[in-house]
């Protein structure tokens, strides 16, 4: 029989980054404390650069490891043509967004 996991500093909240695990009592995703580990920060450089306790740090490892494939995909870099199709929009030779003939973004 398995059982739900618990954690006690991750937590998920509709209008804060559109419901992406965060450490509670911030708007940190556990993407950016992933990807800061991936990119050559040790522990201590990233509890430097971000205001949190250590467990909740560590309980971020957990949670990327019972939910690695969520985490993967949020890291995954975003292909402009992919998301100008998935809006709705064209995107222009020069980098914009488009829809019905305006410039939406860049």
């Amino acid at each position: 029989m398995s059982t739900a996991t618990r954690y006690r500093w991750i937590t998920r909240r509709k209008g804060i980054l559109g419901g992406q695990p965060i450490i509670r009592g911030t708007r940190l995703p556990v993407r950016a404390i992933i990807a800061s580990y991936k990119q050559g920060m040790d522990i201590d450089e990233i509890l430097e650069g971000y205001p949190i306790p250590p467990a909740a740090l560590h309980e971020a490892f957990a949670y990327y490891y019972d939910h690695q494939e969520e985490i993967e995909e949020l890291l995954r870099p975003i292909d402009p043509e992919e998301l100008a199709r998935e809006l709705g929009m064209r995107l222009t030779p020069e980098g914009f967004f488009v829809k019905d003939g305006g410039i939406a973004a860049k």
